[in-house]
């Protein structure tokens, strides 16, 4: 009689050694798969700050709870706008809202006189669903007038009127009377040559 080769051995130490690492693999990919979530979202997070924070930078209305934030389109680029940042003319920024609820929102540029120019073309304010970097419908083309300008967003529970907002803001930009159910928030950017 002939011995029967024992081919089944060698293919079950096999068997085993991939099972053993397949206990070490799945942990090892759900610890990578959280790693790269949490580096997408905690650039995202900030430190906590005052309620009523002002610097040079930008300024955050007292008890707001929203964040405002802006992306630029440079000819084929886009990239997340920053306070201080130096923009171009012919830049378009796009303005996003971050909010636990729905608000109400609308952003000006104000320039170096003071004078606020709206940068949404309806009457009203903009329902923007509750959520991160929530979208604003409109964007703007940044015109060839150069120097320091603040963005200004204004946010509202309820819903407001454009012109109401621009008036409160030509009073005074740095701190405008807004109606008590509004808020805003700033960000200096300076529109600079090419």
């Amino acid at each position: 009689m002939f011995a029967r080769p024992t081919l089944g051995l060698p293919k079950r130490a096999e068997q085993g050694r991939a099972r053993r690492l397949g206990r070490f693999a799945l942990p090892a990919v759900a610890l990578l798969a959280l790693g790269v979530g949490l580096s997408v979202l905690l650039p995202e997070a900030e430190p906590s700050r005052a309620p009523a924070e002002q610097s040079e930078a930008g300024t955050r209305a007292q008890g707001s709870g929203a964040r405002f934030g802006f992306v630029v389109r440079r000819g084929e680029r886009s990239f997340p706008g920053a306070a201080g940042q130096a923009l171009h003319s012919g830049d378009v920024l796009s303005f996003t809202l971050s909010s636990r609820a729905p608000l109400y929102a609308g952003v000006w540029g104000v320039d170096a006189l003071g004078r606020p120019s709206p940068y949404q073309g309806g009457q009203q304010l903009a329902l923007v669903p509750a959520g991160q970097h929530q979208p604003l419908p409109e964007a703007v083309e940044l015109d060839d007038s150069l120097g320091d300008q603040r963005l200004v967003a204004v946010f509202c529970t309820r819903q407001r009127p454009q012109s109401e907002i621009t008036a409160a803001l030509a009073a005074s930009a740095s701190s405008p009377r807004l109606p008590a159910e509004c808020a805003s928030e700033s960000l200096g950017i300076v529109k600079a040559p090419p």
